[in-house]
């Protein structure tokens, strides 16, 4: 199971989860190995497997290789992340999405170890499925494309409302199958109760996309006047100006 490496440290419940689930899995004779490429969460998780992106071996693939043997285009797995991780897109405030290509010349060796870090650990382990999130990593969609190669059940698993979660299973990198699955009951009691909180004036809850709501639940606290000024652009400096 790759982890998203974007996930903050103040999520701490979600570790205590994830260790809970490999413990009870365990417990059920299946092994559950997390796979991370930061160590935003190693310390963490009670084991980990690790690709830092800076090991390399001689007999390393380059990445025109790896794009022909795995058919993938390296651009495309790019884009998808850095649509979340560009310093263009966040500077626009997700208004320009156009990357320049500079940003996709950046950083080709650290990508390169981490692809062939990646193609090093499913030659050493026996790994039966992987299963993982909707996050938009590089390494992840490289994942899928790898196991598509190599025969490896492939499933991302989405939640939605309530109890209920999608399990998408590819065939193919465009080719899926969704699994709608109830994981478990819900009474219609508790979902009136939901829509309630969610909608009643004056009580913000974390799924409420307000100011005062967001400020609540931010983790990371509201920004002070002069770090605001500091992360404007030039262009969004004088639009304040004037």
């Amino acid at each position: 199971m790759p982890l998203n490496k974007y996930v903050p440290r103040e999520f701490i419940h979600w570790v205590s989860f994830l260790n809970n689930v490999k413990l009870e899995l365990k417990e059920n004779k299946i092994d559950l190995n997390y796979f991370v490429f930061s160590d935003n969460l190693l310390d963490l998780l009670d084991t980990a497997d690790f690709i830092d992106g800076k090991t390399s071996s001689k007999d390393d693939l380059t990445i025109s290789d790896i794009e022909l043997k795995y058919n993938f285009s390296l651009k495309e797995l790019l884009y998808t992340d850095y649509m979340q991780t560009s310093p263009s897109v966040i500077n626009s405030h997700n208004r320009d999405w156009l990357i320049p290509k500079a940003e996709f010349e950046e950083n080709q060796d650290h990508i390169s170890n981490s692809l062939n870090g990646i193609i090093r650990y499913f030659k050493r382990k026996e790994i039966d499925i992987v299963v993982l999130d909707q996050g938009t990593d590089y390494q992840m969609t490289f994942i899928q494309r790898l196991c598509l190669a190599e025969g490896i059940p492939f499933v991302r698993y989405i939640p939605l409302f309530g109890k209920r979660v999608f399990f998408a299973v590819y065939r193919s990198a465009h080719d899926i199958d969704i699994l709608d699955i109830n994981i478990g009951e819900i009474s219609s009691c508790e979902v009136k109760n939901i829509v309630k909180a969610f909608t009643k004036e004056g009580e913000p809850n974390i799924y409420q996309m307000t100011d005062s709501s967001l400020k609540l639940f931010n983790p990371w606290g509201s920004k002070k006047f002069h770090e605001k000024i500091i992360d404007k652009n030039p262009k969004q400096l004088i639009k304040v100006a004037t």
